[in-house]
């Protein structure tokens, strides 16, 4: 038989064990935890980042059979950000064309002409991924022009830039979006014969 102290040490050492024990679950599990938390902040702060540029060319004047002047428009927009993301086109059209109009101070202004709908209604663009964008339209006078390509952020970008920017932008402004814009001149090609004298 036992004698009282050799029981009392036997006690101790289960309650060191299970103490340890204890200690090391609740350590793997505080690990465990506080990790996937720090993977899902790290996800959360994933995010797309897109590079759009927009050229827009005068074709020949041939291509129309009136007296309009025709332009085509490219946006190629890479994602180089880490993520995908979702680009909808259905709320409104991506592509939409200005003629600046110069008041007598000097100062342009861009007065909207038409909005141009592209062939997809919405795409994913992957990470690494390029995406090209065209149209072509007409316009009835030479000038300078403004081409913007705009499609809104998708509801996971919202949640970025809300936690990131902490802003209220969306609602003083409308919506936050991507965007790209580029100007052009177009010119009267029997004007410009003409004054080279053909």
């Amino acid at each position: 038989m036992l004698g009282f102290d050799q029981v009392v040490g036997r006690i101790k050492d289960l309650a060191t064990i299970a103490a340890i024990l204890g200690g090391g679950g609740w350590t793997v599990y505080t690990f465990s935890a506080l990790g996937s938390r720090a993977r899902a902040q790290a996800d959360l702060f994933k995010q797309a980042v897109l590079d759009i540029s927009v050229v827009a060319t005068q074709e020949s004047a041939d291509l129309c059979h009136d007296a309009h002047f025709p332009v085509s428009a490219v946006a190629t927009i890479i994602n180089k950000g880490s993520r995908n993301t979702f680009l909808d086109f259905r709320k409104r059209p991506p592509f939409r064309l200005y003629k600046v109009d110069f008041s007598p101070d000097g100062v342009g202004r861009k007065a909207h002409v038409m909005d141009l709908e592209v062939d997809s209604g919405y795409m994913t663009l992957r990470t690494g991924a390029t995406g090209k964008f065209s149209v072509f339209f007409a316009v009835g006078a030479p000038g300078l022009y403004a081409v913007e390509f705009w499609v809104a952020l998708s509801a996971s970008e919202l949640e970025v830039h809300e936690a990131t920017a902490q802003d209220k932008g969306r609602t003083r402004r409308g919506a936050i979006s991507w965007s790209g814009e580029t100007h052009f001149v177009v010119h009267d090609p029997s004007v410009a014969s003409t004054l080279r004298g053909e």
